[in-house]
């Protein structure tokens, strides 16, 4: 991985796209939940970088401070976001009644209440997100002193992923599961095939077996092939993507 606004692009944000082009007859089943919790990680993440910390406590001051910097509309309601949503959804899988969240991009209804519900749109949350996060990147071509600040962030999460990936192999090795041999070319193409995030980190150790770079690109390139439908205001081309690199 050459930065983290690469996976954020590639990885985060195409998940968004993808569960925000998913059609149902009914209105159930379009990855509601999963894109308010990608989104409230998103912003955990991105408040990490700016503010150099990355630890396994305390991800709620580092998503309360990126609310506060970058879409303040959304502070008055961040407990709620982050313990009735985001907790909720990654312990319960489901939202306790009087959270409504809803999938029709509209503004109008959005982070207030109806009757005894508070009402979020996962769609407006994502435009919102979104444009908060090409805000960060113009700031970074153009802000020297904050250029340095999200790169010594960047090689903090690098160290962070380091150590939970020991953490991983030695649980692993202790698991003592099958091996797997590489798919064979032509599943490699296959549109269904994606590459897992942990391959696009580059790690200076020996001991991690990185998938080979022609078979990543190939998986890359079949993913970046996939055109999401649906996303109004939310796209971000290749052409804008600058990576974070020293």
């Amino acid at each position: 991985m050459t930065g983290v606004f690469e996976f954020i692009e590639l990885y985060l944000i195409r998940d968004l796209e993808s569960m925000r082009s998913i059609k149902s007859e009914d209105g159930l089943g379009k990855c509601g939940y999963q894109m308010m919790m990608s989104l409230c990680s998103a912003c955990e993440i991105l408040g990490s970088l700016e503010r150099n910390q990355f630890s396994k406590s305390g991800g709620n001051e580092r998503f309360k401070f990126f609310l506060e910097k970058h879409l303040v509309e959304y502070v008055p309601s961040w407990e709620i976001l982050y313990y009735f949503i985001r907790h909720r959804v990654a312990h319960d899988f489901i939202t306790p009644p009087g959270i409504a969240i809803r999938l029709n991009n509209d503004r109008s209804r959005h982070l207030g209440m109806m009757d005894d519900w508070f009402v979020v749109d996962a769609y407006v949350f994502m435009d919102d997100f979104i444009s908060a996060y090409k805000r960060i990147k113009v700031r970074y071509e153009e802000d020297v002193i904050y250029k340095k600040l999200l790169d010594e962030g960047y090689q903090l999460l690098i160290q962070f992923v380091k150590e939970r990936s020991n953490e991983l192999r030695a649980k692993l090795t202790q698991a003592q599961l099958k091996s797997l041999p590489y798919p064979d070319e032509y599943l490699v193409n296959d549109r269904d095939v994606a590459a897992p995030s942990g391959a696009m980190f580059e790690f200076d150790y020996s001991n991690i077996t990185r998938i080979p770079d022609d078979m990543l690109e190939k998986m890359n390139i079949s993913i970046q092939t996939t055109q999401a439908s649906g996303a109004s205001g939310s796209k971000i081309s290749g052409d804008d993507l600058k990576v974070l690199k020293k």
